[in-house]
């Protein structure tokens, strides 16, 4: 049965006048004490498993739009019952078995009758059944021995089910039927002898009381222990299924089934109790082997515990679990996506490749840190950091960049740096070089060749053949040539290259140059170790073809840590005489400084 939500019934109390009825149909005396599971609740017998108004309990009421399901206020009545509406309040009733409402709500089945299978069908007694319309035993009836219509011969007794030409002993054949003429009143003694109105059969003879051990019920002796038709007292008659034991009604389940609720049920196909009493399977579920399986209806598959078209659905498309992505859609159990003019798709999303940054110009194309898709290219994004100009395809900084003073394309003059946004005359920088001699300051770019360097233009304009100040490397296995140094602000710009000399996307890291001439005569190899006070980068080039603009030509090598963002080395470095080398220290990370810096050049002799 389906369940339903009620929403509109306003919960009452229910009350009945004279004989009133269980949850289930069955008759009680609203005068007597409740017996279980009724309870009494202000002077009435109610049922508190499915009563709105004593749910659980007397005086627990349910909200106007709930119902009370097996003791408990919910919007919805548990799986094979229906809402039924009683003098106002609304009841979980099942129309299966419910004699007062047998197939629907309000439909009673006459007395004498029980509900099967949502139909009114005559209450037959325990060894009794239904043929047509009357209750025989099909033990003892010869027009229906062992079955209905099967009728014995004439002068034949129907015992035990079967037609035999004689009762078995002990019983006496009264009218084809089998008789124990010691107790039956209608054939007391002998068949056809009735006893009195006011009389019993004992011992075959009529008397005015019944032998010890029986009880006067009428006008039969009966073991009140054992007779179903007199279970524990006269007149007290066993329900259908089951027995008197020990004067009392038991319910006794033919084998295989189990007794829930008073009812005799399969743990193994019972929906509502599967593999166990109170254990219901879902509304598209059904009970197999005493467990709960979907069943799905024709054209849909159960995936994950649910019923799914796989014709459509995104998240089964074609099969369980064929996820469709983005903005893709199931078409005939296929996932397809249908971009506008313009679009590609990319993953299963519709994506514009003339502007996408992650994919730009093909799919996965991603552009780099503060780029952006322009017709279908990567290129600097306008966009830079607080503070900073966009200057061609750098981010500048007009307080300290001498090349944008102030401004993009504003220069400074050789001799000037720029220093808070003005170009101010600078004193010349002095380097410490160390050898095995000992250090000595060398004054660069005063224009004046000192000790240790190979030659000094006066100024650090690229290009002119005289960088920096370019120093002679010691001999083989000598003590070594020292620099230190800063990296600031007032210092050039490049797009610095990885430690495998690849380049791209690394805009905006200021940087030093650090000339080196191989005068020994002989090949030597270098190891360069540089230490930074903050995160460093160490590159070497060939200084014939090193170019800032184009960082990709010259590249010898290069390191970013050596164990450690503090220290950077490259080694193996070959260097035959003559050669002149530019070591570059640079920063990690774009737009930063480096308070000092220590770049050591040590020497061994080359293998020829």
């Amino acid at each position: 049965m389906r369940r339903l939500l009620i929403a509109f019934f306003a919960l009452a109390a229910l009350t009945f006048v004279g004989c009133g009825e269980t949850g289930d149909g069955a008759f009680l005396d609203m005068g007597s004490t409740c017996t279980a599971p009724l309870l009494s609740c202000g002077g009435e017998c109610v049922d508190p498993r499915f009563d709105p108004d004593h749910c659980g309990a007397c005086g627990t009421v349910c909200g106007g739009d709930q119902v009370c399901a097996e003791g408990a206020c919910a919007v919805a009545c548990p799986a094979a019952f229906e809402v039924c509406v009683e003098e106002g309040s609304a009841f979980c009733r099942n129309l299966d078995r419910d004699r007062r409402n047998c197939g629907a709500c309000g439909s009673r089945c006459p007395n004498g009758q029980v509900c099967e299978s949502g139909a009114c069908v005559l209450e037959c007694q325990l060894g009794e059944t239904l043929c047509g319309d009357a209750c025989v035993d099909l033990t003892r009836e010869i027009a229906n021995c062992g079955a209905c219509d099967t009728v014995c011969d004439p002068g034949d007794v129907c015992v035990a089910g079967a037609c035999a030409p004689n009762c078995p002993g002990g019983l006496t054949s009264c009218g084809g039927a089998c008789v124990d003429t010691l107790r039956d009143p209608v054939n007391c003694g002998a068949c056809g002898t009735a006893c009195a109105g006011n009389q019993v059969c004992g011992a075959g003879v009529c008397n005015d009381f019944c032998p010890t051990g029986l009880e006067d019920c009428g006008a039969t002796c009966a073991d009140l222990d054992v007779d179903r038709f007199n279970c524990g007292g006269c007149g007290v008659t066993c329900a259908a299924g089951e027995l008197c034991n020990a004067g009392s009604c038991e319910l006794v389940c033919a084998e295989g089934l189990a007794d829930c609720e008073g009812a005799c049920v399969d743990f193994a196909t019972d929906r509502v109790h599967c593999g166990g009493c109170g254990i219901a399977c879902g509304d598209a579920e059904v009970c197999n082997g005493g467990r709960c399986e979907l069943t799905c209806t024709p054209g849909l598959t159960a995936c994950d515990g649910g019923c799914f078209d796989l014709g459509t659905s995104e998240a089964h498309c074609g099969r369980c679990n064929g996820l469709c992505l983005g903005d893709e859609t199931c078409e005939l159990g296929a996932c397809e996506l249908e971009c506008d003019p313009g679009l590609t798709n990319c993953e299963g999303s519709c994506v514009d490749l003339t502007s996408s940054a992650a994919n730009c110009g093909l799919c996965g194309a991603v552009c780099g840190e503060r780029q952006v898709c322009v017709d279908s290219r990567c290129a600097v994004s306008s966009e830079c950091p607080l503070g900073f100009n966009l200057c061609g395809d750098l981010c500048s900084d007009p307080q300290w960049d001498p090349l944008n003073c102030g401004a993009c394309d504003s220069p400074c003059r050789p001799g000037f740096a720029c220093i808070r946004a003005a170009c101010v005359e600078l004193d010349v920088t002095p380097v410490t070089i160390c050898r095995s001699t000992g250090c000595v300051t060398s004054t660069c770019r005063n224009g004046t060749v000192e000790v240790g360097e190979s030659c000094d233009d006066g100024n650090r304009t690229l290009g002119d053949g005289c960088n920096l100040c370019a120093e002679e490397v010691p001999a083989a296995g000598g003590a070594g040539l020292v620099f230190t140094g800063a990296i600031e602000r007032t210092d050039p710009q490049w797009d610095r290259g990885s430690e495998f000399c690849t380049f791209g996307g690394l805009a905006n890291h200021f940087f030093d140059e650090l000339y080196i001439t191989n005068s020994e005569g002989v090949p030597l190899t270098l190891t360069i170790d540089a230490s930074w006070s903050a995160d460093g980068f160490l590159h070497v080039y060939d200084a014939d073809l090193f170019d800032p603009s184009m960082p990709e030509t010259g590249c010898l090598g290069g390191d970013d840590d050596f164990g450690t963002t503090a220290l950077s080395r490259v080694t193996g470095l070959r260097m035959d005489p003559g050669d002149r080398y530019v070591i570059v220290a640079s920063t990690f990370s774009a737009l930063a400084t480096i308070a000092s810096y220590t770049v050591t050049v040590t020497t061994a002799a080359a293998t020829p």
